[in-house]
């Protein structure tokens, strides 16, 4: 493996020496060192963590991150292994990025540097893609302190009693504030602050986010024992109900699960964002007609009670004309 050492300025928008050239097709061969300064002087990285970010040049435009190795803590140096992916596609990239992350939980990037990948011979097999080396090293990492408590986890596993700070709060890292990581008996993944088990929190605002079964990416919040899914890949923009409603009520499952909708419209392109307060359902939605002639607008109103929908007007209106007709819903679409 091959390796260049370059000095990079963290107050220069431009580095003394800008560019540097890989070559597409290339796997591990070559290593670019960096030296971080700040006025001149090395950065001091002890206890940070480092990574370097950039996207791939058109017209793949892969994130690409890739984990800096620091070989210098005092002298600001970390190495960089360059992988088959980071160079799959040739031509320039301006926005590469040294990202810092500092003990103090605050971050530093530094800029100012091109890679130049030339293009490889015969190398077809190799297709663009995003890179998370950086964050994949960072979860083996997690679950490798997991595992090494227990490989079949059932509860809450303490992995630190290091001070951290979470959303701009210190947290002292004793024995009852501690960062913990579990695996429920539902094979969620679990990371929080506080509480004694991976499901029930022991004071409010305990936060947990978990990453679920395969295939889902959740976000929960648990307080005062009680778990309340925020987000979720499966419940975001879904239909919840279709149909033809233009008057009396209809039965949506799952209503309650959300507070904002998108109401389509017979014959129409057009739709609206329905909000529901209360009891209450109304919202508008519009845009330009199809042949440019004016601007049409839709708007709602309803109640709701449970899973019960009762209509209450539907009415389109050319704001030119001022035109009103009586508009039917058919379809909702649960947002969040």
């Amino acid at each position: 493996m091959i390796n260049k050492t370059i000095v990079l300025e963290a107050w220069a928008l431009k580095q003394q020496t800008p560019k540097i050239l890989l070559v597409q097709g290339e796997s591990e061969g070559r290593a670019v060192s960096f030296q971080l300064r700040s006025n001149g002087q090395p950065i001091d990285l002890t206890g940070s963590t480092v990574t370097l970010y950039y996207t791939t040049p058109a017209p793949d435009n892969k994130e690409i991150f890739l984990p800096a190795a620091i070989t210098d803590a005092k002298s600001g140096q970390v190495e960089v292994i360059i992988t088959s992916l980071a160079v799959a596609t040739a031509g320039s990239v301006f926005d590469a990025e040294i990202r810092v992350t500092l003990p103090t939980g605050g971050n530093l990037r530094v800029v100012g540097f091109v890679f130049v990948i030339a293009k490889g011979q015969n190398d077809k097999g190799i297709e663009a893609s995003n890179e998370y080396t950086a964050l994949d090293e960072a979860l083996a990492d997690i679950a490798g302190k997991v595992n090494a408590v227990n490989p079949e986890i059932s509860g809450t596993v303490k992995i630190t009693k290091k001070p951290i700070k979470v959303m701009g709060k210190n947290y002292a890292g004793d024995d009852t504030t501690l960062l913990q990581v579990a695996v429920n008996a539902s094979d969620n993944l679990w990371i929080g602050i506080d509480g004694t088990t991976a499901e029930a929190a022991t004071h409010e605002g305990n936060t947990y986010i978990s990453a679920g079964k395969r295939g889902q990416i959740r976000a929960v919040l648990s307080q005062e024992g009680t778990t309340y899914e925020m987000l979720h890949r499966g419940n975001v923009n879904q239909v919840l109900w279709e149909g033809i409603w233009n008057s009396g009520t209809i039965t949506v499952q799952d209503i309650e699960k959300y507070q904002l909708f998108q109401f389509e419209f017979l014959d129409s392109g057009t739709d609206a964002l329905v909000e529901k307060h209360n009891q209450y359902m109304r919202g508008i939605g519009g845009g330009v007609s199809s042949n440019g002639a004016g601007v049409v607008i839709f708007a709602f109103t309803g109640t709701c009670s449970g899973n019960t929908l009762t209509f209450g007007y539907g009415k389109s209106m050319n704001v030119a004309t001022h035109n009103m007709n009586d508009a039917t819903v058919t379809k909702i679409i649960g947002i969040i």
